[in-house]
Formats: structure tokens, sequence, C-alpha cells
């Protein structure tokens, strides 16, 4: 029986811990995936404050591929590098900046995440698939 339990309890926790981190996370792409779907510019910050979604999301894939840049940064060194956040994470206060925009209900909408660690430090740079309202 106590074997049962153990394997129980295990089971539960993997897919409890894979259910919570799709949740909070839900569908994300790599950088090789971005490159795919938009193409690969280089990251230019003054020009990614200003571009529009088409060139932002040229630009998505070498941001990702070059985030340790931004690992350690506080939200107001990301806002005044790329300019104040059009997209939306879970809370107004983690940058997010749309990449692209579904042109209909069935369409898709990513973009590009700043995730903090405790101290609202940059610890994490993901394109995320925001999910239709």
């Amino acid at each position: 029986m106590k074997k049962f339990t153990r394997i129980l309890c295990l089971i539960l926790f993997i897919t409890g811990n894979a259910f919570a981190q799709g949740f909070w996370f839900g569908k994300t792409m790599t950088a090789t995936a971005a490159e795919a779907k938009w193409g690969r510019e280089e990251f230019n910050a003054p020009r990614f404050k200003d571009a529009a979604l088409t060139e932002r999301g040229k630009m998505a894939s070498a941001l990702l591929r070059k985030k340790a840049v931004w690992i350690g940064k506080s939200f107001h060194d990301v806002q005044t590098e790329l300019g104040s956040p059009d997209g939306h994470y879970f809370s107004d206060m983690i940058p997010a900046y749309l990449i692209q925009m579904a042109e209909t209900s069935q369409g898709e909408t990513w973009q590009i995440v700043f995730l903090p660690d405790n101290n609202y430090k940059i610890k994490d740079v993901i394109i995320h698939r925001n999910y239709p309202r």
C-alpha cells in the first residue's frame, strides 16, 4: 500500500507541476521557431521602440538569442530602452511587447515577455502566445 501511495503521489506531483507550468507560461516559442515564423534581423532597441509589429517580429529571434543582456536589469531599464509595454502577461507590472496581433478571432497574438525574479529584476525573456480575449 505504501508503494502504491508513493507512486500515486509522484504521478500527481508530475501532473500538477506540468499543469501549473502550462498555466503560467502557456505556449512559448524558441528563437529558432521565431526566426522561421517572422525572419531574422539584428536587434536594435531604438528601432524596436517605434517599429511596426512585422519589424519587431523580425527582431524577436535576435532579442531572444541575446536575452542574457537583459537578465538582471530592472523593468525601468527595459522600458527606457524599448518604450512602454503594449502587451499583457498576467499583470501590468510585467513588461510585454507585441510582435504579432491576431487579425481574426482564430488568429494568434505573440509577445516578448520579460519575466521577473523575486526582486523585480529580469530573470528570463520569452516569446509567449497571448490567448484570444
